[in-house]
């Protein structure tokens, strides 16, 4: 069966007031008397707004993951997180625990709208939303998970390994280049900038802080560094698909199998050749000190069509076994 796109703009009741788009099925050429299926969606973590563009950053990741869900019939919503764009709040004051509370809210929506079986309600975690999903299933159990690029490590070497991998490639940039950093120790004064900063945010108690000319979002951090996804894992009772690709930088493709098997329910892992973070085909390699420049130039890429395949199949089956 074909259908079509009917897209609403909805606001969310949260601790404040969610922006968001509900899409729904449309079916062409035949009406259906059934409730669909839906999916939230939670994005990767900073302020982009809910079709995952922002910073002159517009990759459509979230919105064309709704749309082709839309396509094999499921009902989407995907939302502004707090304090961006449409949605109500402040974003630098807004930790994991408000964001996950945010999430349940938007959930609970889905749950109750009348259009909506509230029987299978999926949550669909990308990159940080593949963090707080797991929190959702232990709060309100839902159909299923599905977790792209999701990190399985406490949140202390997530918050960190990204800066030591900048760090380890910068120390063995080649030529003059190479030559003048380590001259002038620019990468050992760096890291040193970077320590002070961990200590300020960590040893800090207010929402936010200024670091150098920045304000940044402290309880966001504290919060991340002192969890560990680990623990949540264990108590997914619910259907689980954990894909990553094996271009991804900002995440280690290995963890879909440590989430594989650490979760309690039906599990399926899969790494997914030649897709890099951002869920598109990417035949080169990624370096984290050059990713956003790399990322720039897929801007308009479409999914991996080995994501869509294994979305739909998983699925589809999904809502046969249930």
């Amino acid at each position: 069966m074909n259908f079509g796109i009917q897209e609403t703009k909805v606001n969310i009741e949260s601790i404040v007031k969610l922006a968001g788009t509900l899409s729904i099925p449309k079916t062409i050429g035949s009406e259906l008397t059934h409730k669909y299926p839906a999916i939230l969606i939670l994005a990767g973590s900073g302020p982009s707004d809910r079709d995952g563009n922002g910073g002159g950053m517009d990759m459509n990741i979230y919105k064309n993951l709704s749309d082709f869900l839309v396509s094999i019939g499921f009902a989407t919503l995907r939302y502004d997180k707090r304090g961006t764009h449409a949605s109500e709040g402040d974003f630098k004051s807004a930790g994991l625990w408000d964001l996950v509370d945010d999430a349940e809210d938007c959930l609970r929506y889905l749950q109750s709208h009348p259009a909506l079986d509230p029987e299978k309600v999926f949550v669909l975690g990308h990159s940080e939303g593949a963090i707080i999903a797991p929190i959702l299933e232990t709060r309100i159990p839902v159909a299923g998970l599905i977790l792209l690029a999701g990190f399985a490590d406490t949140g202390k070497v997530m918050l960190t390994s990204q800066a030591e991998q900048i760090f380890n490639e910068l120390e063995a940039t080649e030529g003059m280049k190479g030559f003048f950093m380590r001259l002038f120790r620019v990468i050992p004064m760096a890291r040193k900038r970077n320590a002070k900063a961990l200590h300020k945010i960590l040893e800090s108690t207010e929402p936010s802080i200024k670091i150098g000319p920045s304000k940044v979002n402290a309880k966001w951090y504290r919060e991340h560094y002192a969890f560990s996804v680990l623990d949540y894992f264990s108590q997914v009772k619910c259907p689980v698909l954990a894909i990553t690709g094996d271009r991804d930088v900002q995440v280690d493709p290995e963890h879909v199998h440590i989430i594989t098997k650490l979760v309690q329910g039906p599990a399926e892992g899969h790494i997914v050749p030649k897709m890099n973070h951002i869920l598109c085909h990417y035949e080169g390699t990624h370096t984290m000190y050059k990713l956003m420049k790399e990322y720039q130039k897929l801007i308009g890429s479409p999914l991996h069509p080995e994501l869509k395949f294994l979305l739909e199949s998983w699925l589809h089956k999904q809502l046969i076994l249930n």
